[in-house]
C-alpha cells in the first residue's frame, strides 16, 4: 500500500523532477556536513592532546572488551 503511494507519487516526470530536486540537496547539505564534522574532529583532535590520552583509553577498553 505504501509502496504504491510512493510509485504514484514519483511515476511521473513531475515527481520525478521533485524527488531529484529534493535528493540532490539532502545529498549535498547531507555530504558538506559529514566534510565538516570530519574536518572539526582532525582540528580537534590534532590540537587538543587531552583528547588523545582519552581516544587512546577508549580503544584500549575497546580492545579489552573484544579479547575478553
Amino acid at each position: 500500500m505504501f509502496l504504491e503511494v510512493i510509485i504514484d507519487l514519483f511515476g511521473n516526470a513531475i515527481g520525478i523532477f521533485i524527488l531529484g530536486f529534493f535528493g540532490f540537496i539532502v545529498l549535498f547539505y547531507g555530504l558538506a556536513l559529514v566534510i565538516s564534522v570530519g574536518v572539526g574532529l582532525i582540528v580537534f583532535i590534532a590540537l587538543n592532546p587531552l583528547s588523545w590520552i582519552f581516544i587512546i583509553a577508549l580503544l584500549a577498553g575497546g580492545f579489552l572488551i573484544i579479547a575478553k
